[in-house]
C-alpha cells in the first residue's frame, strides 16, 4: 500500500504519525527495525516518523491462539520517539495524550537521534541561538513561542548522535 500510494498522501517533508492499536503481540516476519526503517523511507528526515502505541503493555490479555504483549509494538515506539498507552486505560486519556503529542510536534523541529548531552547546537539563519527547549520524550526542538524563526529562514541542527 504505501510504495503504490505513498506520493498521494505523503509529503516527504511533513510528519507521519501511526498510531497502532492491539491486544496482541506484532507477529510480523521480520525485526521491528526493518519496519520503522521502511516507514522512514518516505521522509526526508528519519525523525519525521512517529509511531504511537496502543498496547496490551502489561500482558494481561489471555485466550487460545492470542499472543499476549506488546514488545514489538513498544519497540517501534522507541525507535521512533513516539508515545506508548496501555489498552486497558482510558482511551480518552491515551489518545488525547497522543493527540496533544502530535500537534506539538507542528512547530518542533524532529531529531534523527538522541544527542549526547551538551553537543546540541542550533543556529537560524548561520547565527546561533538558544531560544528552544529539547523535548527528549519527542526527539525535538521546540523554539520559544515570542522567538519563532521568520518564515523561510534556514535552520540548522548539529548534534553529536548517542
Amino acid at each position: 500500500f504505501m510504495q503504490k500510494h505513498a506520493a498521494r498522501f505523503l509529503r516527504p517533508d511533513a510528519y507521519l504519525a501511526v498510531v497502532v492499536l492491539s491486544d496482541e503481540e506484532d507477529q510480523s516476519a521480520r525485526e521491528v527495525k526493518f519496519y520503522t526503517d521502511y516507514l522512514k523511507t518516505f521522509k526526508n528526515e528519519a525523525g519525521l516518523v512517529k509511531v504511537y502505541t496502543i498496547a496490551d503493555i502489561n500482558k494481561t490479555n489471555s485466550g487460545y491462539g492470542i499472543t499476549t504483549g506488546a514488545d514489538r509494538y513498544i519497540k517501534a515506539s522507541d525507535e521512533t520517539a513516539g508515545v506508548v498507552a496501555n489498552i486497558r486505560d482510558d482511551f480518552h486519556r491515551s489518545l488525547s495524550a497522543m493527540g496533544d503529542s502530535i500537534i506539538n510536534l507542528l512547530d518542533s523541529f524532529a531529531l534523527a537521534g538522541d544527542p549526547v548531552a551538551g553537543t546540541l547546537k542550533v543556529y537560524v539563519n548561520n547565527v546561533e541561538t538558544h531560544d528552544y527547549t529539547f523535548d527528549a520524550a519527542s526527539r525535538s526542538i521546540k523554539f520559544n513561542s515570542n522567538r519563532l524563526p521568520a518564515v523561510g529562514a534556514e535552520i540548522k541542527v548539529y548534534y553529536i548522535k548517542q
